[in-house]
C-alpha cells in the first residue's frame, strides 16, 4: 500500500516542483532553438547553392543562437541554485514531499544538462564548419564530402 500512495504522489509533487522553475526561461529558449533550427536549414540550403559567405554567416548565426541558449540556461540554473533547488545536501523545498521534489530536480538538471552539453558541442562544431567554409573557396568540397 505504501508504494501505491508514493506512485500517486509523483504527479502532484513533480507538478509542484516544476512550478518552481520560471516558464519564461523555457519559453524564450524554445523560441531560440526553433529560430536556430530554421537558420541552420537556411545554412544547408545556402551551402547546397554554393553561396559561401551566406553559408558562413548562417552557420555563425546558428552558433550565436546556441550561445544565446546557453547563456539563458546559465541564468536559469543560477536562479534555481540560488533558491536551493540543486539536489544534494543543501536542497531546499517547502512543499509536500521534498524527497520526491529532489528526484524531479535530479531528472531536470540531468536532462537539461545533457541538452546543454549537446548544444555546446554543436556550437563548437558549427564554429569550425563556419571557419572551414569561410576559408575554403571550394564550398562544393564541403557539400559532396570530398
Amino acid at each position: 500500500m505504501a508504494t501505491r500512495s508514493i506512485g500517486f504522489s509523483y504527479p502532484t509533487v513533480f507538478q509542484e516542483a516544476s512550478n518552481r522553475t520560471l516558464i519564461v526561461f523555457g519559453t524564450v529558449n524554445t523560441a531560440v532553438l526553433l529560430l536556430s533550427s530554421f537558420v541552420m536549414a537556411q545554412a544547408v540550403h545556402a551551402a547546397e547553392s554554393r553561396r559561401r559567405f551566406r553559408t558562413t554567416a548562417l552557420l555563425a548565426l546558428t552558433a550565436l543562437l546556441g550561445i544565446t541558449f546557453l547563456v539563458i540556461k546559465g541564468f536559469e540554473y543560477a536562479r534555481e541554485i540560488h533558491e536551493g533547488l540543486l539536489p544534494g545536501r543543501n536542497f531546499q523545498f517547502d512543499g509536500a514531499d521534498a524527497h520526491l521534489a529532489m528526484m524531479f530536480f535530479y531528472l531536470y538538471f540531468l536532462m537539461t544538462g545533457v541538452h546543454a552539453l549537446h548544444v555546446a558541442i554543436g556550437v563548437g562544431l558549427l564554429s569550425v564548419f563556419s571557419l572551414r567554409v569561410l576559408f575554403n573557396s571550394r564550398v562544393e568540397r564541403l557539400c559532396n564530402g570530398d
